[in-house]
């Protein structure tokens, strides 16, 4: 371990201070009302540079929501796929009509790292982004963040990690992410090979993590191995890009894709047109879709519902 003194009265001086205020209000429908419900949020970011090789950044953000806070996750399903329990007596089995949903105030750190840079390579440390992959929409091969479909560039929250990068030349970067956890079985190990060939951008990518499903009825824990590559480029005037994951998990030894396929085309009079195909085999067919399968995407911890 190599501590790191850093004189806060040496950085004072040559902190930048920036950030910005939003507020949002949704209107919507559920059955047999309308809901109202929104955030300001208030985000101040802090970035100080000491010296050529140091950089120190963090992000605090204050969100306040109004409106209705307090809501049903089942208004949000079919009514096909409400749940049942057993009734107070365990004669029979009684139809959830009520789950709470609360959207509560909040105030946090997003980011806070410390990056460092030398001759062979640059490492950075603490809570930073980390944004794999080449789609819009949606990206196979990030295991870390998910992004909402109806805003796909809106900032994600940092991320815990310790991250190396080894400049290679020729336009090519050999990336190392750690996200530790109690022991080695349980961090996440991400790797990432990118190169340049012409006017594309390639990458190779190998992850292992721990997947947590959240079911109603029990959570299950399998190891997630995911093999996976990114391609970026341009093609006549065209942007295409391809981002394939195979997936292999305890519970089916066969590899399971995930990937996207798309292009863009910016025209003369700046029109810009943007198509994206997404593929999931880890999503539930549409015949058999259950409660279950809901609470994995709405918790995140499925890209897709089908």
């Amino acid at each position: 371990m190599i501590p790191l003194l850093l004189s806060f009265t040496t950085l004072l001086g040559q902190i930048d201070w920036f950030g910005y205020f939003e507020s949002e209000g949704d209107l919507g429908g559920v059955p047999d009302q309308s809901i109202f419900y929104g955030y300001n949020k208030l985000r101040l970011d802090l970035d100080s540079s000491p010296s050529d090789n140091i950089r120190i950044s963090a992000d605090i953000i204050y969100r306040e929501y109004f409106g209705q806070t307090d809501l049903n996750f089942l208004d949000f399903l079919h009514p096909d796929f409400r749940p049942v329990v057993p009734n107070a007596d365990m004669s029979g089995w009684d139809t959830l009509t009520y789950i709470p949903y609360p959207l509560s105030d909040s105030l946090f750190i997003d980011n806070m790292f410390l990056q460092l840079h030398f001759n062979l390579f640059d490492l950075t440390l603490g809570k930073q982004q980390i944004s794999p992959g080449v789609g819009y929409a949606w990206n196979p091969t990030d295991i870390f963040n998910l992004k909402d479909l109806m805003d796909p560039t809106y900032e994600h929250t940092g991320v815990t990690v310790v991250r190396l990068s080894f400049p290679l030349g020729l336009r090519t970067t050999l990336s190392g992410i750690i996200r530790p956890a109690n022991s080695w079985d349980e961090t996440v190990q991400y790797y990432q090979l990118k190169s340049g060939i012409r006017r594309f951008d390639v990458s190779a990518i190998y992850s292992r993590s721990r997947l947590t499903l959240s079911g109603f009825a029990a959570t299950t824990v399998q190891t997630h191995d995911l093999y996976g590559f990114n391609l970026e480029g341009d093609l006549l005037g065209a942007g295409i890009r391809t981002e394939i994951a195979a997936h292999r998990l305890d519970s089916n030894k066969k590899l399971q894709y995930e990937y996207i396929v798309s292009g863009d085309y910016t025209f003369k009079n700046s029109l810009y047109c943007l198509a994206e195909y997404y593929h999931n085999d880890l999503g539930a067919k549409t015949s058999q879709t259950g409660i279950n399968d809901y609470l994995f995407y709405y918790s995140g911890e499925r890209k897709s519902l089908n």
